[in-house]
């Protein structure tokens, strides 16, 4: 969709929520699909993240037929993520400090219907890009080294670029450990996504059923 088409939207976060996923099919083509784009969301959930800005840029891009020697899909892209605190005039269109700036590498992409249900004037979900990155760089670091790779997880919804379309949608970013961000891209998951106020997202699927 086209910049700043949504300037005045802000949406409630709500909490994340993982779901099981599949067996991965090892054995079938990987498909050509991918996502690129800009989300800038505001958080209104009071004592939580209220005015913040929610930022990321992103591109996961996945070729035909390639996987790696455990069997997934191998996709290539970046995730550049900065999170700033709400403005302390309480300008919802300012944004505050800077609270976190992170980086990663995709690992996995997924695109098709999503678990979350939309709520009342949103737009159906039929076709979600789902994505998952390994965190290689996070600012503030941690004092203790986390003991196993973290990825983030996030989710993504290209309405169109038309002047009447709706806003392009967003998840906020969910760290995750293990086989759960695989799992993710397979199916996503329940958590709502939200109207992006800046940005432009473009989501290539692959022949869906």
């Amino acid at each position: 969709m086209s910049i700043g088409r949504a300037a005045s939207a802000v949406v409630v976060f709500l909490a994340g929520a993982s779901a099981a996923s599949p067996a991965l099919a090892e054995t079938e083509a990987c498909p050509k699909q991918s996502a690129t784009g800009h989300i800038e969301v505001i958080g209104t959930v009071v004592g939580v993240n209220l005015g913040r800005h929610i930022i990321y840029s992103f591109s996961a891009i996945q070729k035909e037929g390639d996987r790696d020697a455990d069997g997934h899909c191998l996709v290539n892209g970046q995730i550049e993520e900065f999170l700033y605190d709400a403005d302390p005039g309480g300008n919802l269109d300012k944004r505050g400090d800077l609270l976190r700036r992170s980086h990663g590498d995709v690992v996995c992409i997924g695109i098709g219907p999503d678990l979350s249900t939309p709520r009342p004037g949103e737009p159906p979900r039929p076709v979600v890009a789902h994505m998952a990155a390994r965190i290689t760089h996070f600012y503030p670091p941690p004092e203790t080294p986390p003991p196993e790779p973290v990825y983030w997880i996030w989710k993504v919804q290209d309405n169109g670029e038309d002047a009447n379309d709706p806003p392009d949608y967003g998840s906020a970013l969910n760290g995750v450990t293990g086989q759960r961000p695989f799992a993710f891209c397979e199916v996503g998951d329940t958590r709502n996504m939200a109207p992006s106020i800046r940005g432009n997202v473009q989501v290539l699927a692959p022949d869906l059923p």
